[in-house]
């Protein structure tokens, strides 16, 4: 069964191949990943919902009867958020000395959290975005895999 709960809520993952920028040296260890994320825009969009079915008993189901089992039935409206992961990748050197260097990167991403029904399109959101891990791994000397695992809480503003 779903819980009832005053504030929404997604988490994603966020994938990404980052190469080193060719004035850097080649990387020959990861030391530490530092990251945060700003949220650029929110907005409410309506969307299309599930009006019903007739099921093989000849009942109609009304589409808000129809369970999900992540508890995110389609309402007709979606909050939008969108972002950027900004992000340090901090490296030991391919070189004799393995000096310590560093990259920046910043990837934007948007994601959606389902909102009630009867939510306005102008109603507003506290966004609170946590990073809940980070893995990354060198695929080679210039680039390296990393998965970021995100957590976003929307609460109404009044």
């Amino acid at each position: 069964s779903c819980f009832a709960d005053t504030d929404k809520w997604t988490e994603f993952y966020l994938p990404e191949i980052i190469d080193i920028p060719d004035q850097k040296p080649d990387i020959e260890g990861i030391v530490e990943v530092h990251s945060c994320i700003e949220i650029i825009s929110q907005r409410v969009i309506k969307t299309p919902v599930v009006t019903g079915y007739t099921g093989p008993n000849g009942v109609f189901v009304p589409g808000e009867d129809i369970p999900n089992s992540e508890c995110t039935n389609l309402t007709g409206r979606k909050l939008i958020v969108e972002g950027l992961l900004k992000q340090k990748i901090i490296y030991t050197a391919a070189v004799d000395e393995q000096s310590l260097h560093s990259a920046h990167f910043t990837v934007p991403f948007s994601t959606f959290i389902i909102v009630e029904k009867d939510t306005p399109l102008s109603q507003k959101f506290r966004i609170l975005p946590f990073i809940e891990d980070v893995f990354a791994c060198m695929l080679s000397e210039r680039s390296v895999f990393k998965n970021t695992t995100i957590f976003l809480k929307a609460s109404k503003v009044c």
